[in-house]
């Protein structure tokens, strides 16, 4: 088993996809199937063939027979030759390759004779010859190379000759019209790019057709044929990117490993635990609990059960190169997962953050690529694969959760295929044009695709998986399901929410009550008290989050009606809020740009009566008790980004208004808008509108206020985080339907 010898071997690459006789229709996929194979036969990190040629939409066969010639002869080790295109047979049943002006009733001459390939093979004085056909009607090539009657009957039974096509000799070839790459050679580079799950260097032609053959059957698409001799099957194309990518992960200790012995039966996965871990030098180190209304849901169990001394939690600790030891939390078994800190960085921070949160936010900045970023999110992402296949009992329910974790459902159903798996993403999933400038993009459906559930906030984001799905991996979606195998993946729209029964009773306390009283004779007793809130995590790496949160576009919509006189400055005043995790990377996120501050000074500047300031800005961590006093205090929220998944402090400000005070003003792009139907919605990138949503949340009048805001409470008291997580894990565990 070894890799082509660079130096000695040559490839080429032919594709047809625009088709001047309308006959033809055109195949889309092509081209790209072509530039992306280059790229992965040419990696010198992958693969070896350093003396590659590409020919796109040739017209002439002649010029094809001449390349292919030439380069036949100068390959001493490998000669490969891959085609994609449209395959034809005459009326004697000889196989054609179709050319940019093939005429359909004109084969025999405007077409590229199979023969061509044949004679190049023959004539080639290489020890392994390869060819690839990505065509109707390709089993035909092997039945053609084969025949004892043909020019080349004895050199196809010579030791070194592999053929493999996309197709039965009677068969057609399956290329979607919306996919980036035709079906065959999408499964084929997907297999190059994520590699084997094991421990082999190499991935061999042989090792390629069985997988081919098994996923592309399994998805109701034609069979691959193949014919080897010898042991050309031995030859590798690739070297196996799974096994290269575990050798990364051998600097640190496997999560899972020398535990306590941990076999649950429900476990949740997520980037970060939600505890932080605080290592003071003079006491021992400590787990704080932070917010989590999936925490809260999780242990929250009814009366006389056992469900929670069966349930695990498995994340990283949130500082790099640690592993803690698991410690338990109420029978909610906590796992640490390792991650080393350039992983962090490039993982978490890197692709996670900077090149995935913004494209699915659509967010106005370019997001930043690295493919340093990319090896090492595949690599954070098998580590939380094998520390929860590590702690999880026989056929149990796993729960992954949001966008830093996006591979770890595929890794974890080849480790575990007894698994139940769901995976729950708290980001929007963004519409297929932008999803699509993600290069790890097949990768990442891939990815989710492991799962058994697919949930999101909203049908919108629902819909938009589907349409990824799709189109680069030519599923059909039926009902809001996918087919893979025997496996049937449940997609929908799950709406995520908060502890509203519990951020309710903190707003009920005298406590809280008299806190708000407080806040508001600090702000000088105003008639209308204005909020935002914008919360930001832990993992550093945004540049500059004004682009999705809104914020700039909430302050020229305040400074316009105070500059129009529509509201008095002497009777209104502002808070904005950033509330963030006060540790590792926060100086980062603190960086919103977009000239945030210049704006608030603009505003106070301006309108501000002398010694008090309009807008006040904070940029602190929250004590929960305090931001729910907070809310309590004020008269109207403006959450307005222009994407976003649930928006959670939509929802607890409305848990905390039981006196039916308040007014929510709610971007119409918000995961929450399709439930939040009650408050003032507004479009963020239209400054006129945010403005009237604004201003008729704080004219409106008591009693629509209040039949608003009664109708708000509803349902976020009646579906609350712990609704929403069993509605979840019943979707995962009975594959129930979704809303």
């Amino acid at each position: 088993m070894r890799l082509p010898d660079p130096a000695a071997s040559r490839a080429v690459l032919i594709g047809t996809g625009r088709y001047e006789d309308s006959g033809l229709d055109d195949l889309p996929g092509v081209h790209a199937n072509i530039t992306d194979l280059e790229r992965q036969l040419g990696d010198e990190h992958n693969g070896s063939f350093q003396q590659l040629q590409t020919v796109h939409n040739p017209d002439r066969s002649s010029a094809v027979g001449v390349l292919l010639g030439d380069e036949a002869r100068a390959a001493t080790d490998t000669f490969l030759v891959y085609y994609a295109g449209h395959g034809l047979v005459d009326r004697h049943g000889a196989l054609y390759l179709g050319l940019s002006t093939t005429e359909p009733g004109h084969v025999n001459y405007t077409a590229m004779p199979f023969e061509f390939i044949r004679h190049a093979f023959l004539d080639s004085p290489a020890t392994n010859r390869v060819l690839i056909l990505d065509c109707c009607f390709s089993g035909r090539a092997i039945e053609a190379m084969s025949d004892p009657h043909s020019l080349v009957s004895g050199q196809v039974d010579i030791e070194g000759t592999y053929t493999l096509t996309s197709s039965a000799a009677t068969q057609t070839s399956h290329a979607p019209k919306d996919a980036r790459h035709t079906a065959f050679i999408g499964e084929l580079l997907n297999l190059l790019g994520s590699g084997l799950p094991n421990d082999a260097a190499f991935i061999t032609l042989d090792e390629i057709y069985t997988h081919l053959a098994r996923t592309l059957s399994a998805r109701g698409l034609p069979r691959p044929q193949r014919r080897g001799t010898g042991t050309a099957g031995q030859l590798a194309l690739s070297r196996n990117q799974h096994r290269s990518i575990a050798t990364r992960t051998r600097g640190l200790p496997r999560a899972g490993a020398d535990l306590a012995p941990v076999a649950a039966e429900f476990v949740v996965v997520t980037a970060q635990l939600p505890f932080d871990l605080d290592k003071p030098t003079d006491a021992p180190p400590q787990w704080i609990p932070r917010p989590s209304a999936l925490r809260t849901a999780l242990r929250r169990q009814p009366p006389g059960s056992q469900r929670a001394e069966q349930q695990a939690w498995v994340g990283w600790p949130g500082l790099a190169d640690e592993r803690p030891e698991p410690f338990d939390d109420t029978g909610l078994t906590v796992v640490s997962v390792p991650v080393a800190k350039d992983e962090t960085r490039d993982g978490l921070a890197g692709y996670a953050n900077a090149t995935v949160w913004p494209l699915y936010h659509d967010a106005t900045q370019r997001p930043a690529e690295d493919r340093s970023w990319w090896e090492a999110y595949v690599v954070v992402n098998r580590r939380f694969a094998e520390a929860t296949a590590g702690v999880t009992a026989e056929n149990a329910s796993v729960w992954v959760h949001d966008y830093q974790l996006q591979l770890v459902p595929a890794m974890l159903r080849r480790l575990r295929p007894d698994l139940r798996i769901g995976f729950f993403l708290d980001i929007p999933f963004p519409p297929l044009e932008p999803f699509m400038q993600l290069p790890s993009r097949t990768e990442i459906v891939r990815g989710l695709l492991g799962a058994d559930a697919i949930g999101f906030h909203n049908a919108r984001s629902a819909t938009n998986f589907l349409s990824a799905a799709a189109s680069l991996t030519g599923l059909r979606p039926e009902a809001r399901t996918l087919q893979i195998e025997d496996r049937q993946i449940t997609v929908g729209a799950f709406p995520g929410s908060v502890d509203a029964v519990g951020i309710e009773a903190v707003a009920r306390t005298p406590e809280a009550i008299q806190r708000a009283r407080q806040i508001r004779a600090d702000l000088g007793h105003p008639r209308t008290v204005l909020l935002t809130v914008q919360r930001l995590g832990h993992v550093d790496g945004m540049r500059d989050l004004d682009s999705t949160l809104g914020m700039n576009r909430q302050l020229q919509a305040l400074y316009e009606l105070l500059a129009d006189g529509q509201v008095d400055a002497a009777n209104l005043v502002a808070v904005s809020l950033v509330d963030f995790v006060a540790k590792g990377g926060a100086s980062t996120y603190l960086n919103l740009g977009g000239g945030i501050e210049d704006s608030i000074a603009r505003i106070n500047s301006l309108f501000a009566p002398l010694g008090r300031p309009v807008v006040h800005y904070l940029q602190r961590s929250m004590r929960p008790a305090e931001l729910t006093a907070i809310y309590l205090a004020t008269d109207v929220l403006i959450a307005t980004p222009t994407r976003d998944g649930m928006t959670s402090v939509a929802k607890e400000y409305i848990a905390t208004h039981h006196n039916l005070d308040g007014a929510v003003v709610l971007s119409e792009f918000s995961g929450a808008a399709p439930e939040l139907t009650s408050a003032f919605l507004a479009n963020p990138y239209s400054i006129e509108n945010v403005k009237t949503a604004i201003l008729d949340a704080i004219t409106v009048d008591p009693a629509e206020r209040h039949r608003r805001m009664r109708a708000l409470r509803r349902q976020v008291l009646t579906h609350d985080s712990i609704q929403w997580a069993d509605s979840f894990r019943a979707a995962i565990t009975l594959n129930a339907s979704p809303r």
